[in-house]
């Protein structure tokens, strides 16, 4: 049977009431407009049921006005079990997190502050992030007062594991370099019973650099006592070399002088060594005269097998002896002991330089005689 005119005008009227519903409900919730406000809500690929963040509903209250607050749009899961759910994909999306970097850049004082609203409850995994770690760095840099601290305190639990991470480590540098000194302390109090360990790792030993660079020697007080102590064994170490390098160059005069008592009980070894020997020559660059002697001394005095030819001829201890050709204190002295051993130089090609270096090559047997003349008188 076919429908009577009535019965198709009320069909028609409660699909429309239908269609009026949904249209009002779209009217608050419509995820379309809110896709084309704020760009960072296109997912490339298919993703899980998310719920809206909070930040998300206060931007939905106005899609008409073009960006209004400059909140970006993130999902984050209706899971319990966030942490292994992947929750916020944004941080390893790279054109998102340019764009969201972009948008930091130009944004308004007030948006700013809706933008860093939105990260502080991500920001520890955006900082895990290879992408998401320059959001986090680019936020530090641009906010400031109640902004930046928002991040910052959500942060805070979390130090040791950015410093261990090969994205995080850039976060916390980020927050040493632009942050008051005295804001940072945080950073010092996570380190302090992990000193030594912190030097030894590949990247928490840049943090350890950062500190010496932007916090006084007072802040650091705890920690460049116990790197001292550690100083000799640290220099040994792949990593741990180059902070104690960096606290020859960066350190106090009497930092450096501790380093150096450290270092002169087995100077000879460590000139020979490959990490070592690299900051025996950082400790001849940054010393002051009386202190070049006593490194010199200590190395004319050592005994086979570290003697003073015998480390001029190893592959490391060469470039040590080498720089001492053009250090002002000792190098006669220096010259004397190597004249004597130059025919053993003579057989190693990393000797050779050396030879060279003092110009003891082809061409100066008369020079070499009169210096040993000298010396046996």
């Amino acid at each position: 049977m076919a429908p009577t005119p009535q019965s198709s005008a009320q069909g028609w009227s409660r699909a429309a009431r239908r269609r009026q519903r949904r249209a009002r409900a779209l009217t608050t919730v419509t995820v379309s407009a809110v896709e084309a406000r704020f760009s960072l809500c296109e997912a490339k690929n298919p993703a899980p049921v998310y719920a809206m963040s909070e930040a998300t509903s206060v931007a939905k209250q106005d899609v008409t006005a073009p960006y209004a607050l400059c909140v970006p749009c993130v999902w984050l899961p209706t899971t319990h079990d966030a942490e292994s759910s992947k929750p916020f994909f944004v941080a390893d999306d790279a054109e998102k997190c340019r764009e969201l970097i972009s948008r930091f850049e130009t944004a308004s004082p007030e948006q700013c502050r809706e933008l860093a609203k939105w990260l502080a409850p991500v920001v520890r995994r955006f900082s895990l992030s290879r992408e998401g770690c320059r959001v986090v760095q680019k936020a530090i840099e641009m906010t400031g007062g109640v902004d930046r601290d928002r991040i910052v305190t959500n942060l805070e639990p979390h130090i040791m594991e950015l410093n261990e991470s090969p994205h995080g480590n850039h976060v916390v540098a980020k927050m040493v370099e632009i942050m008051p000194p005295t804001a940072i302390g945080f950073v010092i109090d996570a380190i302090r019973n992990n000193t030594v360990l912190t030097a030894r790792h590949r990247f928490g030993c840049r943090i350890l650099e950062r500190l010496i660079e932007h916090c006084s020697e007072q802040q650091l007080l705890v920690l460049l006592d116990e790197i001292v102590a550690h100083a000799e064994t640290l220099c040994r170490h792949p990593y741990g070399n180059f902070f104690v390098s960096h606290l020859l160059e960066h350190g106090s005069q009497n930092r450096r002088i501790g380093i150096i008592q450290q270092l002169l009980k087995t100077l000879p070894q460590l000139a020979v060594h490959r990490t070592a020997s690299h900051v025996v020559q950082r400790a001849i660059d940054h010393s002051n005269d009386d202190v070049k002697q006593d490194l010199i001394t200590t190395l004319l005095q050592a005994e086979s097998p570290h003697s003073l030819v015998e480390v001029a001829s190893s592959r490391y201890g060469s470039f040590v002896v080498e720089q001492l050709a053009s250090v002002g204190v000792g190098q006669e002295e220096v010259r004397q002991s190597l004249v004597r051993g130059v025919d053993s130089l003579a057989t190693s090609p990393f000797g050779k330089r050396v030879i060279d270096s003092f110009g003891l090559g082809n061409g100066t047997a008369a020079v070499i005689g009169d210096a040993l003349d000298s010396t046996q008188h």
